[in-house]
């Protein structure tokens, strides 16, 4: 049977923590590590599309990504159920605009 993807990125990631020794446990100064290091992620992330790397903008999108499964695992959050809940809710969102062009709900509007 093949793996379906929520498991193929639980597995990587419980792999990759154990390679590298992540033992962390998701108290709030792990948590706060962590953010660091998304921090520092979104950080590549905005220099590699000032710089127009174009080819550099995913493999930073996929550290972006690793932290953020990182984070979740390490804080005992399901990733896939946290995404389709969002997803769910953003798309039931209004369609309405600020000037900034981000989608606000409709109690927001």
């Amino acid at each position: 049977m093949e793996e379906d993807t929520d498991d193929l990125y639980k597995r990587l990631t419980r792999e990759f923590h154990d390679a590298a020794g992540i033992d962390h446990e998701g108290t709030k100064e792990d948590e706060l590590l962590w953010i660091s290091m998304l921090t520092e992620e979104l950080g590549e992330l905005a220099e590699a599309v000032n710089k127009d790397k174009e080819d550099a903008v995913g493999e930073e999108l996929a550290d972006v990504a690793i932290v953020a499964f990182g984070m979740a695992r390490i804080c005992g959050i399901d990733m896939r159920e946290e995404f389709v809940e969002k997803m769910e809710y953003n798309v039931e969102k209004s369609g309405a605009k600020t000037e900034g062009g981000k989608v606000v709900d409709d109690a927001d509007s």
